[in-house]
């Protein structure tokens, strides 16, 4: 018998955007810092740099009294980019086969929406998907996307569909009850969320086990945990052994170190923005110190 393990109907949200990198800088894609704002269990991991200016990806908004979650920047990429889609990524590992439910309505009908599941990360992932008159599987690979499943399903943007994803060696998708894919897909360790290519609106996330399966979810996670303190135990840890004021020679998001006659200096490069964005941007200075930060 199931029991449910999680549930999310973002009732502690408030009706604003989900934090994100409002910049959708450079910074943002090469490193890690927390975004302010009530994030629940979720995190949006892609600043790409087409969105500047565009508002986040999802929002929360509000009707009769009830909270949903709404994918907020339909399609806007374009080379490169193009097979780039929106994800909120649910920060919950599952190690055993579960079962996902949640409520969406698609207010546009042809664009890519669903739920993403065996989520490595935002360019490596499988999913369940509408797109125009089909529903399908899709595995995502960079810029590759492979369908292992897909039938015709005509929808409407008036419905709010209820959807129930099980995921397993075998991955089984219902709507409103009703067996509409089912195919082989090997199931691994790894995260799930919302992923939309429209606007679309989700509610009453909920993720569900069997009582086997959360036994084996506990003792894997645990085994997980115990395998990554070992590694961790094999070096040392950090210690800070000096801080030091940058001042006004920062770096957008490079350091380079340096062993000069014996001793280790840093180097810094900053930069001047010319004539669009960063497109031609030029250095202006590089700045040397040393470690106890004495500009050289």
């Amino acid at each position: 018998m199931e029991q449910l393990i999680y549930k999310e109907d973002f009732s502690k949200f408030e009706n604003n955007e989900f934090p994100y990198d409002h910049e959708h800088s450079a910074i943002g894609e090469y490193h890690y810092f927390e975004q302010k704002g009530y994030k629940g269990d979720f995190y949006d991991p892609i600043p790409l740099h087409q969105w500047r200016s565009q508002g986040g990806s999802w929002m929360i908004v509000e009707e009769n009294n009830i909270k949903y979650l709404e994918q907020n920047r339909g399609d806007y990429t374009k080379g490169h980019f193009i097979n780039v889609m929106p994800i909120l990524v649910l920060n919950k590992t599952f190690y055993a086969p579960y079962h996902i439910r949640f409520n969406l309505r698609c207010f546009e009908t042809t664009k890519m929406v669903g739920y993403s599941f065996n989520y490595i990360d935002n360019r490596k992932y499988d999913a369940f998907i509408f797109e125009k008159d089909l529903v399908k599987l899709i595995n995502v690979d960079g810029d590759k996307i492979s369908v292992y499943q897909e039938k015709e399903f005509l929808r409407s943007d008036l419905e709010t569909y209820k959807i129930d994803i099980y995921v397993s060696d075998c991955v089984e998708v219902y709507i409103f009850d009703k067996l509409i894919l089912k195919t082989n897909i090997k199931f691994i360790s790894a995260k799930s969320g919302f992923v939309a290519k429209c606007s679309s609106r989700y509610s009453n996330l909920e993720i569900f086990m069997d009582i086997n399966n959360i036994k084996l979810n506990d003792k894997l996670e645990k085994e997980e945990e115990e395998r990554i303190n070992n590694l961790q135990k094999q070096y040392p840890p950090l210690k800070c052994i000096n801080k030091i004021n940058l001042k006004n020679f920062g770096s957008g998001r490079q350091l380079r170190f340096i062993n000069y006659k014996g001793n280790m200096i840093f180097l810094l490069a900053q930069h001047q923005k010319r004539i669009m964005r960063d497109s031609f941007a030029r250095l202006s200075c590089l700045t040397a110190f040393d470690i106890n930060g004495n500009v050289l």
